[in-house]
């Protein structure tokens, strides 16, 4: 999630969520555009088959954010482990572990690499909802990051994310 202002993700979904409204929303098959209302961010997204886009605009700040709340519930399966590092300015690579369920009793390891147009600021965390400031590497249960930029007016920020569920390689390949 884009944000802006104080970084808020180790205080969890219900206070980093943001307000939206319909009427500014552009909801049609393979795009996605909504204003987010709290931060005056402009978020759309789209996809190819492997390949997920984000572009974010946003507001003059110091404190642009985009967060990744890494163990938070994905359907009905918690997220019981993850990791993300920073490999490069423009790129972080890393997993996420799908908790057992009922229909699959075995955990479940998916992979992701991330990369940005414009270099990373700073990379930055939290586990057990105690913030990590600069780092480049944060991994366990109960984790997420965040990956900070400073922004001119209409500045957008855009990502490319591919998911594997066999190796970073995989979401490597996924990506090109």
């Amino acid at each position: 999630l884009p944000t802006t202002g104080p970084m808020r993700g180790h205080e969890g979904v219900g206070v980093y969520k943001s307000a939206f409204n319909h009427d500014n929303e552009t909801v049609q098959p393979g795009y996605h555009q909504v204003h987010l209302t709290d931060y005056n961010i402009n978020a759309e997204l789209t996809a190819t088959d492997r390949v997920g886009f984000h572009r974010y605009t946003f507001p003059k700040t110091d404190d642009a954010n985009i967060l990744f709340d890494l163990t938070t519930t994905i359907g009905p399966s918690d997220i019981s482990d993850a990791s993300i590092e920073k490999v490069s300015d423009t790129e972080l690579v890393g997993y996420v572990v799908n908790a057992p369920t009922r229909r699959r009793p075995k955990a479940l390891k998916i992979y992701f690499v991330a990369q940005f147009d414009r270099p990373i600021k700073n990379l930055g965390g939290w586990r057990d909802g105690k913030v990590i400031e600069y780092t480049e590497k944060i991994e366990g249960p109960n984790t997420g990051a965040f990956v900070h930029f400073t922004t001119n007016e209409n500045d957008t920020v855009q990502l490319k994310v591919a998911i594997s569920y066999c190796d970073i390689d995989g979401a490597r390949n996924n990506l090109n």
